[in-house]
């Protein structure tokens, strides 16, 4: 993977920019700013915030607090390069797969992570939570798998739904087909 320098100074002037903004709008409330780490997938985002700061539009929003922004901006990657995740976190890839294959099947049961080594739901499929809201241990619910492959789905007797719901990932597949250009 090849990686782009960034200076120290640019990211502390981007950085000093943010502070400054987001210190005036927070009516003196501090705010932390964390820096992504170094390397070509930053200069896209550093360029982006440059362009908020300096051609960005005041925009109000629901906290009061207000925002700075700029319509449509588009960042490209090459993706032989990498996946240009921006975070300060560590990731762990096989469980962000995992969990977004487990959501595109549209599963709620907890078992098929489990049973992958991913633990990520573990604490809301216990008998004690699953409890609360009427279903066994395991069973999460019309979480986001749910949501996305059968939305608004009928709620039958037994706590399960009807496979009546709006298929949204088909939806979206079949409106890229028929109208790549929407």
């Amino acid at each position: 993977m090849l990686h782009q320098t960034v200076k120290p100074s640019e990211i502390r002037t981007v950085v000093g920019r943010v502070m400054l903004v987001a210190l005036s709008w927070a009516l003196g409330k501090a705010w932390l700013v964390r820096l992504p780490p170094t390397g070509a997938s930053v200069r896209p985002y550093l360029d982006l915030l440059d362009k908020v700061l300096t051609h960005g539009e005041v925009r109000a929003d629901r906290t009061g607090t207000g925002t700075v922004g700029v319509f449509g901006h588009q960042m490209r990657f090459d993706l032989a390069d990498g996946f240009p995740l921006l975070t300060t976190k560590k990731l762990h890839l096989r469980s962000i797969i995992h969990e977004l294959l487990w959501f595109l099947r549209g599963e709620t049961r907890v078992e098929p992570l489990q049973e992958a080594g991913v633990r990520i739901w573990n604490d809301w499929a216990t008998a004690e939570q699953t409890a609360r809201f009427g279903r066994e241990a395991g069973d999460l619910g019309p979480i986001y798998g749910h949501q996305w492959r059968n939305f608004g789905a009928t709620l039958q007797a037994d706590g399960s739904y009807a496979d009546d719901g709006v298929d949204q990932i088909m939806r979206l597949i079949e409106t890229i087909r028929e109208n790549p250009s929407s």
